[in-house]
């Protein structure tokens, strides 16, 4: 018994199936094409407006090879009903036919197979329209449909099946322009293309008026979002505005959100987890709209609708090659978010690691060909291994692939501490200082030291490390003083000399509890070492002071500290001003010690002149050597005097004018009289002026001009 279609026939109708229906026919090329549908009395099952798409199964290859199958070109349409057993049957009008009948449907399909195209409306039990099927049961026709479709979603093109569209026919529609053409052809026999004829008239006469309202539209640079199906054809290029990043599309359909309609493109593209590049999925929503709007506003729309479709795709294939060499860990300038740590496969396991978006499918893999141009032996030996985590399913990486390269990458940003997704275009090597050292102020004894020890390759390539395990590994820094004496300048200086990120966080940012500080130290560690970056631990005061019988939380914060510094690898720097007594254990744990004292004016000057020399020596009217004498006596730490020198030439900017010594003097004077009102209000004398008040006067200051 064949049961395609599920359906029961009685006796009554028989007769009707035997003639010769009046269907969709066509005789010849000019022909116009009729449309009739079986009769039905005047009770006929009224019309829901609701159509639920539904995908009926193919019959079996082995029932379609009687060569009697959809000889005839004509189509046929069939009203079937659900009844209380779930089952589709036959109705005419709104009588059901008798439950008798049922064994007779057996010959049913027998009757619909000599037809090429069968429509079948399906009702529920309310008599409600829930979908509209057709079926295409020609075998040539189905051959050429093959022949033509190189891709659609959820569609069984399996020589001998029959091929079923629902409604609307997206399929016939999305390749009516290929099947016209295919109809054209020498070589196409005059049958398939009476029935090529047959299904383009059933196509027109179904969702003709939709079609030439779409196309008029679009001439016109306009689309209703009723017909975005027709613009978003499965298996092409779909373009993201606000990215430029392209996409396959895979296919497209509306939904029903907490927000209401859109049409949501499920799409595929190139992407790296960090371990393998391979294709990812995303779903790209156009949300509804009303009136029609402009294609070119649509935050997506198909390439080849692009006016500058050429640029965009070569634009694509160079970025590819960046996203290419941006694989693995990087440390690198964003025009944004300054210098950036790229690593995806840290991204992932910490930002999500239940969100499997971004992870590429094992099946999914692509092997990027990178042979070696060294022709030595040891190189030519390891491009004839194959690694252990090879994927043998995976094919090459191919142009077109290229193409479809994700246009951003994941890191992480140093200055605020963020993961986030970083667009390729805004990247850029960083642009390090090599004369860092020899700008920083430092007593010339201690630099020398640290130049020293920061440049053995003892410190920067690994320590021999303790006898037992692998304790005291890695090098500590302490940095003590004064806010505004050089300790922040001198871990930047270090990073700038080794090339290396500087990682600074504040001791506050580890937590509150013992747990929450080994749990963050454990985090910041790790990523000094998978980024070989200098870690820089500022205000590192409670890790650092002397423990106590009398303070129990804060002996367990010392403690937590001190174990994991033993088994720490990399370039740790510490900075305190209010720490009276350390640890003893802690002291033995330090390779370096740098006190900073109270700025003299020689330094004062140094500082005066390097802020200076950041800005283009035209637009400068300033003689370090002699202009700077004075102002240098003037007790302000490094920190005041960099924003002093950033507010002077945003002054001078604004008077359209050089920088010159009276701008250096003008800000100068506003900070000296905000210490006087607040020396006068909380009682200090002048020499015990908290730096840390000169820093927010003139913080302030650089805000308000902008610097």
């Amino acid at each position: 018994m064949k049961a395609s279609l599920g359906l029961r026939l009685s006796e009554a109708w028989r007769s009707q199936f035997e003639k010769r229906p009046q269907g969709y026919t066509a005789k010849s090329q000019n022909q116009a094409v009729n449309i009739k549908q079986t009769d039905q009395s005047s009770d006929d099952v009224s019309l829901g407006e609701k159509q639920v798409p539904n995908t009926v199964k193919a019959r079996p290859a082995a029932q379609l090879s009687d060569s009697s199958l959809g000889y005839r070109d004509e189509c046929i349409t069939v009203n079937a009903r659900l009844d209380r057993k779930g089952q589709y049957v036959l109705v005419k009008g709104t009588d059901v036919l008798d439950k008798n009948e049922a064994k007779k449907a057996r010959k049913v399909d027998a009757l619909l197979d000599p037809y090429c195209l069968v429509i079948t409306r399906r009702y529920n039990m309310m008599g409600l329209l829930e979908s509209t099927i057709l079926e295409i049961q020609s075998p040539a026709l189905c051959q050429a449909i093959r022949n033509v479709v190189t891709y659609y979603p959820d569609q069984s093109f399996r020589v001998g099946a029959t091929i079923k569209c629902d409604d609307p026919p997206k399929l016939i529609y999305y390749h009516r322009h290929e099947l016209a053409a295919y109809k054209e052809r020498e070589d196409t026999d005059e049958r398939t293309k009476r029935q090529l004829d047959l299904l383009l008239g059933f196509l027109h006469a179904h969702i003709g008026n939709q079609i030439e309202q779409y196309e008029a539209f679009l001439a016109a640079g306009m689309v209703k979002f009723s017909h975005l199906w027709m613009m978003f054809k499965p298996g092409t290029l779909v373009y993201e505005a606000e990215t430029q990043q392209l996409f396959y599309l895979k296919k497209g359909e509306y939904a029903e959100t907490p927000c209401g309609k859109v049409y949501a493109l499920e799409c595929e593209y190139v992407d790296y987890d960090g371990e393998k590049i391979g294709t990812a999925t995303r779903v790209l929503k156009i949300n509804g709209f009303g009136n029609p709007r402009e294609v070119d506003f649509l935050p997506f729309r198909p390439l080849a609708l692009c006016a500058a479709s050429e640029d965009i795709s070569k634009k694509a294939m160079a970025r590819a090659q960046r996203f290419l060499q941006l694989r693995g860990i990087h440390n690198l300038q964003h025009n944004r978010k300054g210098r950036v740590m790229i690593d995806a496969k840290t991204f992932l396991r910490r930002v999500v690691p239940g969100d499997e978006d971004r992870k590429i499918s094992q099946k999914k893999g692509l092997v990027i060909n990178e042979a070696c141009k060294c022709c030595c032996a040891v190189c030519r030996k390891e491009q004839s291994e194959t690694p252990d985590d090879y994927d043998h399913e995976a094919r090459e990486i191919s142009p077109n692939d290229l193409l479809l390269c994700s246009s951003s990458v994941l890191g992480f940003a140093l200055s605020t501490h963020d993961w986030t997704v970083l667009d390729i275009d805004e990247l850029s090597e960083v642009q390090w200082y090599n004369d860092a050292m020899n700008r920083l102020v430092l007593d010339s004894r201690q630099k020398r030291v640290l130049s020293s020890l920061i440049s053995s390759p003892v410190f920067t390539e690994g320590l021999e490390g303790d006898v037992i395990g692998w304790k005291g590994k890695g090098l500590v820094m302490l940095l003590h003083g004064a806010p505004g004496t050089g300790k922040t300048l001198t871990a930047e200086s270090v990073c700038e000399s080794l090339r290396r990120p500087l990682y600074i966080v504040s001791g506050g940012e580890l937590g509150v509890s013992p747990q929450e500080v080994e749990k963050s130290l454990e985090q910041i560690l790790e990523l000094s070492g998978l980024w070989k970056a200098v870690i820089l631990i500022d205000e590192a005061d409670v890790f650092l002071e002397a423990r106590s019988a009398q303070d129990i939380v804060r002996n367990n914060f010392v403690s937590v500290f001190l174990r994991r510094l033993e088994y720490f690898e990399g370039i740790l720097m510490l900075t305190t001003n209010r720490v009276e007594q350390f640890d003893e254990a802690f002291i033995s744990r330090i390779h370096l010690a740098l006190s900073y004292p109270e700025l003299e004016p020689w330094m004062r000057k140094a500082i005066w002149t390097n802020a200076l020399k950041l800005f283009p020596s035209d637009q400068v009217t300033i003689d370090p050597s002699s202009d700077l004498d004075d102002i240098s006596k003037v007790p302000l730490n490094g920190r005041v005097i960099s924003y002093a020198v950033r507010t002077a030439k945003a002054i001078a900017d604004e008077d359209k004018s050089k920088l010159s010594i009276e701008h250096l003097w003008d800000v100068v004077g506003v900070q000296q009289k905000f210490n006087e009102h607040l020396r006068l209000r909380s009682g200090h004398d002048e020499a015990t002026e908290p730096l840390d008040s000169q820093e927010t006067s003139l913080g302030q200051a650089v805000s308000r001009y902008g610097a």
